[in-house]
């Protein structure tokens, strides 16, 4: 069973599923990504990917049709060399985010690393991978009690080659604005109710 995990700079990260994330969280599915599309250097839904492999950008992720449906993979989807590292690189500071993967060996798991608003590492989660129903997968979920912009996604395919994501969800963190608009609200409200309540009396 996964668990929390403290970072050296003191985040905090926790597993999540996908039913945990909030009705206002973004889903990037790729469907209106062309296939054959390269996804490194490629802007999708105001995120930035990336794809490298032994350090060097690479064109072998791309959008593509492979392995087909799962549990947590639609067609179309990312599907590329499992031996690279796909980064996302989100505008603005985020606390969670989670994708559907799958591997074509056994065992496999995969790995997310976040970055926050100055490179610095917050930590990473590991996930190993199921029987998702075909192929060796799952859901990947992180939150973090420190925002972060970037993560890193890298796997681990025994006896395998090749990974596929898909499903992308992420949650950004709200503007301080937003925040004190919702607070004021409620206190507001909590006054009001007091009034009525006084009046009555």
């Amino acid at each position: 069973m996964l668990i929390p995990i403290a970072a050296a700079q003191g985040a905090t990260l926790t597993p999540i599923t996908a039913d945990e994330f909030s009705s206002g969280a973004t889903l990037i599915d790729f469907g209106t990504v062309e296939t054959n599309e390269v996804v490194d250097g490629n802007m999708i839904e105001d995120v930035s990917f990336g794809f490298t492999v032994n350090g060097m950008p690479s064109n072998d992720a791309t959008i593509a049709s492979g392995p087909g449906d799962t549990n947590n993979i639609t067609v179309a989807n990312i599907e590329g060399d499992a031996d690279g590292v796909l980064s996302m690189l989100f505008t603005t500071p985020i606390s969670r985010l989670g994708y559907g993967w799958a591997s074509d060996g056994d065992p496999s798991w995969s790995v997310i690393q976040l970055f926050d608003e100055d490179d610095e590492s917050l930590g990473s989660l590991t996930f190993n991978g199921v029987l998702d129903p075909d192929f060796i997968g799952g859901f990947a979920g992180v939150h973090s009690d420190v925002p972060f912009v970037r993560a890193d996604v890298t796997w681990t395919v025994t006896g395998g080659t090749r990974f596929a994501l898909d499903n992308v969800h992420f949650e950004v963190i709200p503007e301080a604005s937003t925040l004190s608009m919702a607070v004021l609200g409620v206190v507001g409200g909590a006054l009001a109710v007091r009034a009525q309540r006084g009046r009555v009396l």
